[in-house]
């Protein structure tokens, strides 16, 4: 299906039979032309505006698909209106099954440009990588992946400017079901001068679960300068527990750990006993320990706290 549209004009300026096509105002001295062609594999437009002594914005457009099995399509268009002219050429080919070649080229008044080459593949990861070349910019690469696997997943991104490099990555892997599991992640940021990374960790096996988690600030330097937490916690009905770990550079430490024992007919009980023993731990001057008895019976609770420095 086609259609094509020749030689609309709208304005206000006289031709050679000496008629108006239409006057919205006296003041008012314009006329657009318009030429368009449109297929299903092809386009054809301009446009012509003139107005003012002698001026006019002109906007042509060629384009067209060549074929759609293996993808190869190109388009040129141009502007130009009063002081300056652009251009722009564009085309994309499918040169190996979904492995697609851009290339798009931007010039302006013939003495400023930009060109983009770029590649993009679908299998087996989605990957990118693409180069701009410019007249007044240092050369500028781009690259980058992504496996959107929820189980095993890798994403990266990389800029370079010159010889500047900013980059980016991530990782994930999932092993096990809901009540045994265990995941690792990691994210780097690079930059000039420094790189940061995080990694984490965490495992569950049935009530029992405890994690990791690592930030180093100056990796490439000083891998021993970071902060870690690490935390634990047993969700036994019985007897639960949890433990805190916080580690940070230099020798910076707190640390933090409870136990508890319950003994009842259950939770939904009135009558229980509860003991419980909270354990905390610094680098600091001190250590502070405190330990909690609690006894419920029919509704009446007595609590007797312990508080010590170590």
């Amino acid at each position: 299906m086609a259609y094509i549209l020749t030689s609309a004009k709208f304005g206000s300026r006289p031709h050679n039979t000496g008629k108006q096509l239409c006057s919205f105002s006296q003041r008012m001295d314009y006329e657009i032309t318009i030429d368009h062609q449109n297929g299903q594999r092809m386009v054809k437009h301009n446009t012509n505006i003139k107005y003012g002594p002698n001026k006019q914005v002109v906007l042509s457009v060629d384009g067209g698909v060549e074929s759609t099995s293996p993808l190869k399509a190109r388009v040129e268009s141009s502007l130009t209106y009063p002081g300056s002219n652009w251009a722009f050429i564009e085309s994309v080919e499918e040169r190996r099954p979904k492995e697609y070649h851009h290339n798009m080229q931007i010039r302006a008044d013939s003495h400023e440009s930009i060109e983009i080459n770029s590649v993009y593949k679908m299998e087996p990861r989605h990957e990118l990588k693409a180069d701009v070349t410019t007249q007044n910019l240092r050369p500028i690469k781009i690259e980058g992946f992504l496996k959107p696997d929820p189980k095993n997943f890798e994403g990266h991104a990389e800029v370079t400017y010159g010889s500047d490099r900013y980059a980016g990555d991530a990782t994930w892997v999932f092993n096990g079901r809901r009540m045994a599991l265990s995941t690792r992640s990691a994210v780097e940021v690079s930059y000039p001068g420094r790189t940061v990374k995080a990694e984490g960790e965490f495992t569950r096996q049935r009530s029992t679960a405890n994690g990791k988690l690592d930030v180093m600030w100056d990796v490439n330097r000083d891998p021993n300068k970071k902060v870690t937490v690490f935390g634990e916690v047993d969700a036994n009905p019985d007897q639960p527990r949890f433990q805190v770990k916080t580690q940070w550079y230099p020798n910076q430490k707190v640390e933090v750990s409870g136990t508890f024992k319950n003994d009842g007919k259950g939770w939904y009980h009135v009558e229980r006993d509860l003991e419980g023993s909270l354990n905390a731990v610094t680098s600091f001057r001190y250590r502070r320990r405190e330990s909690r008895d609690q006894h419920n019976t029919n509704g009446v609770s007595n609590c007797a706290p312990e508080v010590g420095y170590l």
